[in-house]
């Protein structure tokens, strides 16, 4: 594949990406916090938001596996794009909540911020170049 259509390939990919993640913001999180679902189920079944995603994410991984294992007859290119779409997604909302961890961290806003982090001061804020405000 030529270096103009990987980036063409690329370029779909997310732009379906950040169209399913709008279509989701309106049912998902009603309110102003984009992270909102997350967070309630992390306190509901007693889990960080990490492992709530990771759990979400898990049936993506799955389906992969099975795509690329053949358990899945046939081949569809519209199902591959929509399970990668998927998988896609959910890295993003893990980076999206980890960015809002780190920050949550630096304002110091609640006592029981650090529930799956052993050691906060490990964590250098500095090194993360991201515009989080």
């Amino acid at each position: 594949m030529n270096f103009k259509t990987f980036d063409e390939v690329v370029e779909e990919q997310f732009k379906i990406c950040k169209e399913t993640l709008k279509i989701k913001e309106k049912s998902y999180a009603p309110e102003q916090d984009r992270l909102e679902q997350f967070k309630r189920l992390a306190e509901f079944r007693r889990k960080t938001e990490f492992e709530i995603a990771a759990d979400l994410m898990q049936k993506h991984t799955t389906k992969i596996y099975d795509l690329l294992d053949g358990r899945i007859k046939g081949f569809d290119l519209d199902e591959w794009t929509e399970t990668i779409k998927d998988h896609i997604n959910y890295l993003i909302l893990a980076k999206a909540l980890l960015i809002d961890k780190l920050k949550e961290i630096k304002e110091n806003k609640r006592d029981n911020v650090i529930t799956y982090i052993e050691d906060a001061e490990e964590i250098n804020y500095d090194k993360h170049k991201t515009n989080i405000g």
